[in-house]
């Protein structure tokens, strides 16, 4: 389901949605069930960032930065 659709059910239902960042590299959505359970969720419109995220050669180039 879209951002928009999962925003939708967080708000009917009294419940946080948040967009969030993960540090610049690909983007999801906080749900947290009852305010107290997390769930992260990849929408469609996310995906692409994530796939190219976890690629093997960009994951690997994180890990190197990270560990200079």
């Amino acid at each position: 389901m879209s951002l928009a659709q999962i925003q939708e059910i967080g708000a009917r239902e009294g419940w946080w949605t948040l967009h969030r960042g993960r540090h610049g590299f690909f983007e999801l959505v906080e749900l947290w069930i009852e305010n107290q359970f997390l769930l992260e969720l990849l929408p469609p419109e996310f995906a692409a960032q994530y796939r190219d995220f976890m690629q093997p050669q960009n994951l690997k180039q994180v890990i190197a930065a990270t560990t200079a």
